[in-house]
């Protein structure tokens, strides 16, 4: 299989921990990093035979200790292209990267997310977002792949929600985006940035960020705090002591041990108040 893919880009029976933040998961049968232009062809070939899923920097997901009996793609293209307000970007590039140059151009609108870890292509597909904004605020335009053939959306058919799209929820794979930003001072964007990095004091280990969404009244954290879940251990996992919405592989943690967590917050937060809590993350596996 993949005979048109340079073999160096075409790993077999891969360990995903290796690929994610939370350091956790098992094997995938191939995982492929793939060009743009490689795609489709890929989805052709594997069409009835494998699943698949598209992993950016593996910093929203949980993967089971099972592993993955699929394809994993990884996107590799990464070029980022400025032409006055506008900023064409490849999924693969990073998000850091996106803002990196949008504040030596002057382009105000991504200063939220300094400091996310995330891929551009992965900030699409969740909708990324902080202190009110979020990426579709800023989106015009992408190229995705859907049933297997390329197609260009505007921001008015994306369906952006809350942490969510239309790719998240129906699989489309986005390649590349555009976007309209606000011509500024280029330290008036710095000195935001920093403001930003400055406010950011997330737990230390590997995490996976928040994983559930907040509800409309009340933060996760304080659902979870509220049931007297922080520090709750499983195995090598623990529900945070300084943000009950983050689970924390402290030491030698399966997915299942950061999965029971998961569970038992849930189960806890509707017991006493009759909400579901919803995940952010994305379980790959279960």
């Amino acid at each position: 299989m993949f005979e048109y893919i340079d073999k160096s880009r075409v790993l077999s029976h891969v360990c995903l921990s290796s690929y994610c933040s939370f350091g956790v998961g098992g094997h995938a049968k191939f995982l492929l990093n793939l060009h743009n232009d490689e795609v489709v062809q890929v989805l052709h070939e594997i069409k009835g035979k494998l699943d698949y899923f598209v992993l950016g920097k593996g910093c929203n997901v949980l993967i089971a200790d099972s592993g993955f009996d699929g394809v994993v793609i990884r996107l590799i293209d990464d070029k980022i292209v400025v032409h006055d307000n506008t900023i064409c970007v490849d999924s693969g590039a990073s998000l850091n990267a996106v803002l990196n140059i949008a504040s030596t151009n002057g382009l105000s609108g991504l200063e939220w997310a300094a400091g996310l870890p995330s891929s551009f292509g992965g900030a699409i597909v969740g909708n990324a977002g902080a202190r009110g904004f979020c990426i579709g605020d800023v989106l015009n335009s992408c190229q995705v792949v859907y049933k297997n053939d390329i197609i260009d959306m505007e921001k008015g058919d994306c369906g952006f929600g809350y942490r969510t799209s239309v790719f998240k929820q129906c699989g489309y794979i986005v390649l590349n985006c555009t976007l309209n930003l606000t011509t500024s001072c280029i330290d008036t964007v710095k000195a935001n940035i920093k403001h930003i990095n400055s406010l950011r004091n997330n737990p230390k280990g590997r995490s996976a960020g928040s994983i559930f969404k907040n509800t409309t009244d009340y933060t996760a954290g304080q659902l979870i705090d509220s049931v007297g879940l922080k520090g709750t251990t499983i195995g090598g996992a623990r529900i945070s002591n300084q943000h009950a919405n983050f689970i924390i592989n402290y030491g030698n943690a399966t997915s299942n041990d950061i999965y029971q967590l998961i569970v038992l917050a849930q189960n806890k937060v509707r017991e006493k108040y009759g909400i579901l809590l919803d995940l952010e993350i994305v379980l790959i596996g279960f």
